[in-house]
């Protein structure tokens, strides 16, 4: 998980009933996990592997929600509701193992070519309708 994450945010409401909110995240500091094993040695400080893990690039994201709520329909309270999540399609890095025993190469350096990374959802967006009764 990122050290630092930073949520900026806004919400309008243009008229009654109609809530726009805009998220911005902000993610950052986020170090790959390691296995302590990865970092036994034999008793000697030269072979110690006391080298910082593989940090990702930072990222954001930007989340766009919408609600409405409904008028009375046969006496039943709806509300509407849209959500775009990562609007601008960013592709990032949402979590990573440092020196992957599955995908790294080359030399056992804490470096993205031997990270296993797992990318971020992309873009997607749900609709909702709620009915209280």
């Amino acid at each position: 998980m990122p050290q630092t994450s930073l949520v900026l945010g806004t919400t309008l409401t243009p008229f009654k009933g109609l809530s726009l909110q805009g998220l911005y995240k902000l993610y950052s500091n986020n170090f790959a996990d390691w296995s302590p094993d990865s970092r036994e040695y034999d008793g000697s400080d030269a072979d110690a592997d006391r080298s910082q893990v593989w940090e990702a690039p930072n990222y954001g994201k930007l989340d766009l929600h919408a609600t409405y709520k409904l008028p009375k329909i046969a006496g039943l309270d709806m509300t509407l509701s849209a959500h775009i999540f990562n609007a601008l399609d960013g592709i990032y890095v949402q979590d990573a193992v440092d020196n992957s025993q599955y995908n790294g190469y080359g030399d056992k350096v804490h470096a993205a070519h031997n990270a296993e990374v797992f990318l971020g959802t992309p873009r997607y967006a749900n609709v909702g309708l709620a009915v209280n009764f």
